[in-house]
């Protein structure tokens, strides 16, 4: 059937004329814009076909590369492991045949502890960097035990400011010696042992005083554990196999297991036997046990005497020509006496000009024999001093109180503000002499006898100071006992008193001293002193005479330490021994002094 095409047309024309349709301009307009539309369409279709594409396709590429990097890593991890493996099975070889080579003599224990293996470490080519690494690590410990003694009130900053260059030093040194960065495992370790030894001297103090060995403590042996076997050095010496750090380990490990064998063998006892399944008749074993263990702690007593630090700072402040006396400050379980400034704070962080830069602190204080009486400071370099508040105050037995501090109009920029404390306070030490007839000295020579042992008379005096913020040291340069001249009575001992600022830190020092007593018994006279002769209050206590120094007679203990040097001579002799082996006479200082005690802190001010 033929469509019609009439009824869309108006006019009739010829056959062999070409008829157009005649459509309405509407009409026209919407078909047009129907079709712009419909290619509009397709367009955004188009475009947002090819992102999906091209997403789909980085989606792809980007799994695909994860799964290659999961390879690699895996390829990685599988050949660490193997070298892991295979340096183990080598360090098993060694060991067994160390053992069978050392189970057959005397030496089995020093050769199973740390025997070195040469290429152990085959990653590290040249190990100089690891040998200056391991020197600046002795260095640090030697400064850490004899010259802060591990001391973290007042050393906390240093101790963290050693420990933490040491740590970057071990990163960069290791990362040197293995050829790229320190892996993550290093680092925390390096920063766990840093933080070993910044921390664990800070709770030496919650040691119970519990005995150990003879007259030692289980604080004792902490410390000086903490002092031998030092992590830093011999992490850093096993890593770098160096010999002498194996032997040294070596020795201390035969050393300290000789000894606590021993220490087994003298706790036997028939109370202890039913424990462990023993009859009473063994029990004559533990009298060799016995013995043998007496002997070990007089070893051990003699060979930590040689190694007390103060020993050293002895030797070396002699040698340098000056008269420097010690003392071990006295430790106790109740809250330390003295004044101590802490918790020192800003009331706002930021301050803005025309407004007041308020500074807070708390002071804790604990008197020990007088009233101590505070006047806090405070000031800013080339600013002046701030306002006090209260400008003064005393603490009588233990107290907490706080101050504050307010500066007032402070330009912009950023002030370090100078909170701080002065206050009286005293400190005492004491120190016991021995004395003997010199011929019972000679004597004990003659029979080839040691008379410091016989007698258990220390080769050295050691004074104890109170504690608080200065260290009164006392003692003489000369070896215990003292020998005296029955006869003649020419003998003189020396006794002297050093005065030393304790609470190292900018700022802390002793402003003045008052007073200085030495209390001699009354048995001897104090004589040719150096710092001129002093006034002297006999009786002043029953069995003692006071020797006074005057201020101008001592120096500028703000300068440095200041010592006073005597000699003693003894009244009478004869009636001061009594016909006794030995007799011990006790010296006791005295010192008043004021001191000043500071913190700082920044204070940044805004417009």
């Amino acid at each position: 059937m033929l469509f019609d095409y009439s009824l869309f047309f108006t006019n009739k024309k010829e056959d062999s004329d070409i008829m157009t349709p005649e459509i309405p301009e509407e009409d026209l307009a919407e078909l047009t814009e129907q079709k712009i539309k419909e290619q509009l369409l397709r367009e955004k279709n188009r475009r947002r076909n090819e992102r999906d594409l091209e997403n789909l396709r980085k989606e792809v590429e980007e799994k695909e590369l994860r799964r290659r990097l999961k390879e690699l890593e895996e390829e990685e991890e599988r050949a660490a492991k193997e070298a892991r493996r295979a340096k183990i099975d080598k360090l098993k070889n060694a060991a067994r045949a160390t053992g069978r080579g050392v189970a057959k003599s005397a030496g089995l224990m020093g050769g199973l502890a740390v025997k070195p293996i040469r290429g152990a470490y085959k990653g590290y080519k040249n190990t100089k960097n690891l040998t200056i690494l391991f020197w600046i690590a002795v260095l640090i410990q030697i400064i850490d035990v004899f010259i802060l003694r591990f001391n973290r009130t007042v050393y906390f900053a240093t101790s963290i400011a050693m420990y933490g260059i040491l740590t970057l030093l071990a990163i960069w040194a290791f990362s040197r010696e293995e050829g790229h960065l320190a892996t993550p495992r290093q680092i925390i370790l390096f920063i766990l042992i840093s933080f070993f030894y910044v921390v664990v001297p800070t709770l030496l103090y919650a040691i119970p005083q519990i005995r150990v060995v003879g007259n030692t403590t289980l604080f004792d042996w902490t410390s000086f554990l903490l002092a031998i076997l030092p992590i830093w050095p011999i992490y850093i010496g096993l890593k770098a196999d160096i010999p002498f750090v194996h032997k040294y380990i070596n020795f201390w490990i035969l050393f300290l297991l000789f000894t606590f064998l021993f220490g087994v063998g003298f706790k036997l006892s028939s109370a202890h036997l039913p424990l462990i399944g023993g009859r009473p008749e063994v029990i004559q074993v533990g009298t060799v046990a016995n013995f043998l263990w007496e002997q070990t702690t007089e070893s051990v007593k003699n060979f930590w005497d040689a190694l007390n630090p103060s020993r050293f700072v002895n030797v070396l402040v002699n040698a340098s020509g000056m008269n420097y006396y010690i003392a071990q400050i006295e430790r106790t379980e109740e809250a330390p006496v003295g004044l101590y400034i802490d918790n020192v704070r800003l009331r706002d962080r930021y301050t803005y000009e025309g407004e007041p830069a308020v500074i807070w602190a708390d002071i804790r204080g604990k008197s020990f024999m007088d009233e101590i009486r505070v006047t806090p400071t405070c000031y800013i370099d080339k600013v002046g001093e701030g306002i006090a508040n209260p400008p003064f105050f005393s603490i009588l037995g233990e107290e907490h109180v706080f101050f504050s501090c307010t500066f007032n109009d402070l330009k912009k920029g950023t002030y370090t503000a100078h909170v701080g404390a002065n206050f009286n306070f005293e400190t005492w030490a004491y120190v016991t002499y021995t004395f003997v007839d010199i011929e019972t000295k000679r004597a004990f020579e003659l029979q080839g006898k040691n008379i410091n042992h016989e007698l258990d008379i220390p080769l050295k005096p050691l004074a104890v100071s109170t504690p608080g913020p200065v260290v009164l040291g006392m003692g003489g340069l000369v070896d215990q006992p003292v020998a005296l001249d029955l006869v003649y009575n020419t003998r003189r001992p020396v006794l002297g008193v050093t005065l030393d600022n304790y609470w190292n830190g900018a700022g802390n020092r002793i402003e003045s001293v008052d007073e200085f007593v030495i209390m001699v018994p009354d048995d001897f006279e104090l004589v040719d002193c150096d710092r001129g002769t002093p006034e002297v209050e006999k009786g002043a206590e029953e069995g003692y005479d006071f020797y006074k120094f005057k201020r101008e007679q001592l120096g500028d203990p703000r300068l440095g330490f200041q010592s006073v040097t005597c000699f003693l001579h003894v009244k009478n002799p004869k009636q001061l021994l009594g016909g006794a082996q030995k007799v011990q006479r006790t010296f006791v200082a005295k010192v008043k002094y004021r001191y000043n005690l500071e913190k700082r802190v920044s204070i940044n001010v805004r417009e």
